[in-house]
């Protein structure tokens, strides 16, 4: 999967990421992942949060997923003693144990934003928001998120049907 093109995207001066979504490719980590359409893994290094959309991970000796730079996948710890790990389509993190099979032991989030085209390169594939990218929106895999014009429409097409229901009188707008 590709994380990040360099491109001219032409915004303010200098050069800009393009986010394009790369061919859905077995890689053969046994902890790595891939995000099929929009959204960003939220990653953690040193009390700081980034976001890539690679998804080569490892499991460390504590239990978290890093990649390769020592980024730390938010919220996925898996148990010493799990033998098998699986992500599941809605992001479940499942793990088989001696003791207990398929247990669900954390939940991969990934993040969306209004403008990822701005986001901050810190290096690699490693990515932080700005106040141009917007606050990243918590998106549940396998759900597409709703940008904030789609959701006020979807509102304001909520009460238009109100009102039409409520006044069978009122005129078709044209």
């Amino acid at each position: 999967m590709r994380a990040a093109a360099w491109g001219s995207v032409p915004r303010r001066l200098g050069r800009h990421p393009v986010f394009e979504q790369g061919k859905l490719m077995k890689s053969g980590g046994p902890f790595d992942l891939a995000i099929d359409g929009a959204g960003f893994f939220a990653v953690e290094k040193n009390g700081a949060t980034a976001y890539t959309r690679a998804g080569e991970f490892s499991r460390s000796a504590d239990g978290t997923l890093r990649n390769a730079d020592g980024w730390a996948l938010r919220g996925v710890h898996i148990p010493a003693d799990a033998f098998a790990a699986s992500v599941e389509r809605d992001g479940r993190v499942v793990v088989d144990t001696a003791a207990l099979k398929h247990r669900v032991v954390a939940r991969v989030h990934l993040a969306a934003f209004r403008a990822p085209e701005m986001l901050r390169p810190l290096g690699g594939t490693i990515f932080a928001q700005t106040s141009d990218s917007g606050a990243p929106q918590s998106v549940t895999p396998g759900q597409r998120p709703v940008d904030d014009r789609v959701r006020h429409a979807r509102e304001i097409e909520r009460l238009d049907r109100r009102v039409d229901d409520a006044d069978p009188h009122r005129s078709t707008r044209l």
